[in-house]
Order: structure tokens, then sequence, then C-alpha cells
């Protein structure tokens, strides 16, 4: 490891970022798999009772699915691979702080060492590729209108109905979970 990642351990994660919003690009593309291979089986199995089709449409849905899961599988390991590269280069420096702190009979409230690994692990969870996931949103409800208003609307009040009941969850246990 050379001293100028040391000094700069966001230069040490920056390519895996642009690599994981790359991959998520393809991996939100993917998402429309399913969508769009039901309006092809309406539109053109299911009018022209055509078995040939609807075989073809299926292995090519099925082949999208697996390009979908490596994606999603590689997205999620490079996005980990962040957080532990993050680990790496703080890993030194903190225990040199929480040693420091320790000659000088200092107590550690903070756990520098526990916040560190805390770093690392929202960096393996979910909710860090759900933040790459958002820009797409509105995308997908442009796309949803586009296919007919009254669905573009239905789609818009589940997403309104889901953000209140997060937000009043919130509001009514963070107390007491705090």
């Amino acid at each position: 490891m050379d001293m100028g990642s040391v000094d700069n351990p966001r230069g040490r994660v920056r390519g895996l970022v642009w690599t994981t919003l790359v991959f998520s690009v393809f991996t939100n593309l993917l998402m429309l798999t399913g969508p769009l291979f039901m309006l092809q089986v309406y539109d053109r199995v299911l009018a022209s009772r055509s078995e040939e089709t609807l075989v073809a449409l299926f292995a090519l849905v099925a082949l999208l699915y697996g390009f979908y899961w490596v994606l999603e599988y590689a997205r999620g390991r490079v996005i980990s691979r962040v957080g532990a590269r993050l680990q790496d280069a703080l890993g030194a420096p903190a225990f040199r702080a929480v040693v420091a702190r320790a000659a000088r009979r200092t107590p550690d409230r903070t756990g520098g060492l526990h916040d560190l690994d805390a770093v690392r692990t929202v960096f393996s969870s979910p909710v860090t590729l759900a933040l790459f996931d958002i820009p797409w949103t509105p995308l997908f409800l442009a796309a949803i209108f586009i296919f007919h208003p009254v669905l573009g609307w239905v789609a818009a009040a589940g997403g309104a109905i889901l953000i209140v009941a997060a937000l009043l969850n919130q509001l009514l246990t963070g107390r007491r979970v705090a």
C-alpha cells in the first residue's frame, strides 16, 4: 500500500464508487425487463397466439434476469469493498489515536474503532445501494405516466403513501427507539 492512499482515503474509493454507479445504470435499466416482457406478451403473443414468440421472449427475459443478477451481485461486492478500503485506510490512524488517548489516560467515550467498523457496515448494507437507485425513481414514474396517466397517478399516490407511512413510523416510534 502506498503512503499517498493512506493520506487520501477518498482517492482509494473514487473509482469503486464510479464503478458502482455504472453498474447501477445497467441494473436499473434491466429492472424494466419484467414490465417490457409483459407488454410484449400482451401485444405480440396473445394477439398472434404464437408459442414460438413466447418461448423466444421468455428465453430473452431469463437471460436478461441472469445479467441483472450478476450485475446486482457485483454492485454489492464493489460497494462493500468501498467500506473495506475506507476501514483499511483509516484503521491505522484511528488505532494510533485510540492508543495515544489511552496513554494519556483519557477515557475513549467515542469508540473510534467501533465507529470505523460502523462505516464499513454502512457500505455493506443495501441502504447504500438504494441511494444509487433513488435518481431513477422519476424516470420510472415518467415511464409509467407514458403507459397511461391513471397508472402514473396511482404509482405517484402509492409512492406518496409509502413516504408518509415511513415518516409517521419515524415520528411515532422514534422516541421509544432512542
